[in-house]
């Protein structure tokens, strides 16, 4: 466990521009003969903490990967426009866009075992440093994490590490390159629940210093509540409602949305019954036509079986994917 609180980081400069920092239009995924990731689009302002939510294989993970370039074996992407602080960037497999960068859920596994921690911060730091200055700027990203004695954490390996020590190292890297936008894809799910709240403590404390917008990927929806400005639930590859973080909770608007929240334990009533979602998430080669959640859905209309519904809708409430939303 950490012993030092997080050091204060250095003021951001000035963006080219305001808002959006990132803007993702379309964005499919191709697995096998379906679509893992089906027209996404996406918006991020600076500073602005957007979490996207939804249940384990809806696409959340291959979202992030495929705007980092890192999409698995088997995995293409096959359509994608993306704009970072207003300047358009061709999708390149294995060509991370500038000005983005990843925190992974299991930091100890995206750590190479064999080097030592402060040498992959190096690393990930502008290749012009002289190696005097990157060993320096590496043990100060060290400090800004959290972490303490630098000197002595530079030389460690991962294993010589704890999950949170080591998530930290993760941060670190990610900031190496002074990113406008961080990806954080579930950081905090292989951790305890004291050292998760760290966790957290220390990216909003990261984005309130740098003004990095952040895209946080969780099922957990405390989580949600307790970071987000903005809430994305994906389904099946696709988004199917979007509105900030109290709208969401406060009057959900997709049955799908309306079910994650309804299953939550309630405080003031502890011996209550959760409540579930029938049915079963469909394979990306099975789902059915029209609205991928009608199967499981109890305000399902005719018309849903016929059509898709597209998200849409402006304003406060948010925009939703459903023909008879609540």
């Amino acid at each position: 466990m950490p012993d030092a609180a997080p050091a204060a980081f250095p003021a951001p400069a000035a963006p080219a521009v305001v808002s959006p920092v990132l803007a993702v239009r379309d964005l499919s995924v191709a697995v096998g003969e379906g679509l893992a990731v089906d027209g996404l689009d996406l918006s991020l302002a600076a500073g602005e903490t957007h979490c996207l939510v939804g249940e384990s294989g809806c696409g959340k993970s291959l979202t992030c990967l495929a705007l980092m370039g890192l999409l698995p074996a088997g995995a293409r992407c096959r359509s994608a426009g993306l704009t970072i602080d207003g300047r358009d960037w061709a999708y390149r497999q294995g060509r991370p866009p500038p000005g983005l960068a990843m925190i992974y859920q299991d930091a100890t596994a995206s750590l190479d075992p064999v080097m030592t921690v402060g040498r992959q911060i190096a690393e990930a730091l502008p290749p012009d440093l002289p190696a005097r200055a990157r060993r320096r700027e590496a043990e100060a990203l060290i400090a800004q994490v959290g972490l303490s004695n630098p000197r002595a954490r530079f030389g460690a390996y991962p294993h010589e590490l704890s999950g949170g020590m080591n998530q930290r190292i993760a941060i670190a890297m990610a900031l190496a390159g002074r990113p406008r936008v961080l990806l954080a894809d579930e950081p905090t799910t292989a951790l305890d629940v004291t050292v998760q709240a760290q966790i957290l403590d220390l990216l909003l404390a990261v984005q309130n210093s740098t003004g990095a917008a952040l895209l946080f990927v969780t099922h957990d929806l405390g989580v949600v509540a307790q970071i987000a400005d903005r809430v994305s639930v994906m389904y099946c590859g696709s988004i199917v409602e979007r509105a900030p973080v109290a709208t969401l909770f406060a009057a959900p608007r997709h049955p799908y949305t309306r079910g994650l929240i309804d299953s939550l334990p309630q405080i003031s009533r502890p011996a209550a019954r959760l409540a579930s979602i029938p049915g079963r998430v469909p394979a990306i080669g099975a789902r059915p036509p029209g609205c991928r959640f009608r199967p499981r859905c109890d305000r399902a209309l005719a018309r849903c079986g016929r059509e898709a519904p597209v998200l849409d809708g402006t304003g406060p409430r948010g925009a939703v994917a459903c023909f008879n939303p609540t």
